[in-house]
């Protein structure tokens, strides 16, 4: 009897806890029904018939901010590359050779004029060798004569008499300041030259014009005059895919038009119509309009100060009034798509759901516990399948990495032996150096005393005395120093010019981070050219940003080795004066600054390869700007 009331009180309690199971089970069942009709469905209804009230006020707001923003960003590029050119202008025309030749043109001899020319030429050809979209370069002399410094010599480029009175008066209100004037085949005058052009798709040029100043006195010796090819610009403007018969345009203050991707809408030189001009010109909280040849564009407009220009966008108003209509059939479609499916996926998503995520519970509790080799299979391609997979990686991680920090103690320990040992060596070569710079100078060998004092100041910064961050000058300095003994070592080593900004001397720089970048410029850039060979280093201040860059005129990279270069190392360490190549320099870039950093390589093969680092402005007072 009281066997029979056992298994009764035992069937009892299997039963409960089944119909417990089963009452939770519909508890999830309708949890999910609830929370996926109040949190899919509903919102989708609601969405879709609020978004049919607000979809065109947000399309055009969207396009307003993107369309601006895109417009804000070409000036600004523009503007750097007219700051540029502009910087390029004034070293031509306060240099020596151009100088000279404006000041003295009308008393050189013969000769004279030829070596001046000579020189002149050089002078131009070594600023504008990277600088394609220069195409002539004149000499308006005070006299009203022409010299062309730079082009070609046998068809020149001539405007107007009109055009250049112009251009020359232009620049004298200048009063040194440049200018950027626009003109078209309308202001050239007719020949081979123009035509030419007009074959070529060149004939349409802006005009970058400055007063040339004697540096003496300050008197004005005749007006320097960079013929620029349109194309430059307006192919980079037409290169922007911003959407079917979207136009740019860009005028100055007097209404000319300075480059258009649309010639038959506006055209190069000439004035813009008024009543276009009206529009272009108009302030207006709200979106500006512009009927033109049976089309409506919207208009959005950014300045480009440097010129005293105005760029603007031209954006069919078809393409935004399209974009709202398939919106707003994409979301009829939806949502009817969406209420058809949505029992059925109410369904798969309760059948597949609990099982893998107690399965995946389970799991983290094991690891919660510490075992971190627990596995969870799972062949799902749903978002529970993903979030196995993604705790299975996770666990990996957290494996690889405890192994990482192993290995990384054992090499940082490694590591510090080794500098210490490493520094015996170099200090004592140190010393030893110091005593025979001594002894050269006590025997009057000055090229000796010269050669060991640039090899004394690299051992001191290849020893890594003091922070790892040293002014911009001093690390100058040092590849100064290192040109010096490579020039030594041979008569016929490449020249070797620097070209740093006075903002950017005191701005703190990684140790040893210019010298790789040098030597492989001579070792695989311009080794064999003798002194033809040519390597500039600029810097300057971008922004918040310190831009250094490298260039030579060697036998460039091919683009398919520019990857494998910066992440392999350099077969011929053992050549290198410090051991470091570009890969060390871009990853410790890296590392020092963020991913968003390190090396830009462009190169063409045989002509010339530059290398741009970008880092962040660090004053040596301490002060520094954030990482773009």
């Amino acid at each position: 009897m009281e066997s029979s009331n056992g298994k009764r009180t035992e069937k009892g309690v299997l039963k409960r806890v089944r119909e417990r199971l089963l009452s939770l089970k519909s508890l999830l069942w309708f949890r999910i029904s609830v929370f996926f009709v109040l949190g899919v469905t509903l919102p989708l209804i609601v969405f879709t018939a609020v978004a049919t009230w607000h979809t065109g006020r947000t399309i055009y707001d969207q396009t307003t901010r993107y369309s601006a923003e895109l417009v804000r960003e070409i000036s600004r590029n523009i503007h750097r590359e007219i700051d540029s050119l502009q910087v390029i202008s004034v070293g031509i025309a306060y240099s020596d050779a151009i100088q000279h030749l404006a000041a003295n043109y009308e008393d050189l001899t013969s000769n004279e004029m030829r070596t001046a020319l000579a020189d002149s030429r050089l002078t131009i050809a070594r600023q504008l060798t990277f600088r394609g979209e220069v195409r002539d370069v004149l000499l308006y002399r005070m006299d009203g004569g022409t010299a062309y410094l730079y082009g070609n010599f046998a068809i020149p480029f001539r405007l107007t008499q009109e055009s250049e009175e112009r251009l020359t008066q232009r620049a004298y209100d200048l009063t040194g300041r440049f200018a950027l004037l626009p003109f078209g085949p309308s202001h050239q005058i007719p020949g081979i030259r123009l035509r030419q052009d007009i074959d070529s798709n060149s004939a349409e040029c802006l005009m970058l014009v400055r007063a040339i100043r004697d540096t003496s006195d300050g008197s004005t010796l005749g007006v320097l005059a960079m013929r620029l090819d349109a194309r430059f610009f307006n192919d980079s403007l037409r290169a922007i895919n911003v959407g079917e018969g979207v136009q740019f345009v860009a005028f100055n203050n007097q209404g000319d038009t300075v480059l258009t991707t649309d010639e038959e809408m506006f055209t190069t030189g000439e004035q813009i119509p008024p009543e276009l001009l009206d529009r272009l010109r108009a302030r207006n909280n709200d979106l500006t309009y512009l009927d033109h040849n049976d089309q409506t564009y919207v208009i959005y407009k950014a300045n480009i100060t440097n010129a005293e220009w105005t760029i603007a966008l031209l954006v069919p108003r078809e393409n935004l009034d399209r974009e709202i209509r398939t919106i707003y059939i994409t979301f009829l479609l939806i949502l009817g798509a969406t209420l058809l499916l949505s029992v059925a996926v109410l369904q798969i998503f309760h059948r597949i759901f609990n099982r893998p995520m107690i399965r995946l519970v389970d799991a983290m509790n094991a690891a919660d516990g510490g075992n971190l080799h627990v596995e969870i299979e799972s062949t799902s391609a749903d978002e529970v399948g993903q979030a196995v997979r993604s705790f299975n990686n996770m666990l990996s991680r957290i494996r690889n990495l405890l192994d990482d920090v192993k290995t990384e103690e054992t090499a940082k320990h490694t590591a510090e032996l080794a500098a210490l040992q490493a520094q015996i060596n170099p200090h004592f070569l140190s010393n030893t150096l110091g005593a025979a710079r001594l002894m050269a100078q006590n025997q009057k060998a000055d090229t000796i005393d010269q050669l060991l004092g640039a090899l004394i100041d690299l051992l001191h910064v290849s020893m890594g005395v003091g922070d790892d961050l040293i002014p911009l000058h001093e690390e100058i300095k040092h590849v100064q120093s290192y040109v010096k003994i490579m020039q030594y070592r041979s008569y016929a080593e490449p020249d070797v010019q620097f070209y740093i900004q006075d903002e950017a001397n005191d701005c703190l720089v990684p140790r040893l981070i210019l010298q790789p970048l040098v030597e492989n410029a001579l070792i695989h850039g311009v080794s064999g050219k003798g002194q033809f060979g040519q390597i500039s280093v600029r810097a300057v201040i971008d922004e918040d940003e310190l831009c250094i860059t490298v260039t030579d005129n060697g036998a460039g990279i091919t683009p398919d080795l520019i990857d494998s270069i910066l992440y392999a190392p350099p077969p011929d360490s053992v050549r290198r004066f410090s051991g470091v190549g570009l890969p060390n320099v871009h990853k410790r870039l890296q590392r020092s600054f963020g991913e968003g950093y390190g090396l830009l390589i462009d190169s063409i093969p045989d002509m010339y390869t530059t290398i741009d680092i970008y880092i962040p402005i660090i004053r040596a007072e301490g002060g520094d700007s954030d990482a773009r």
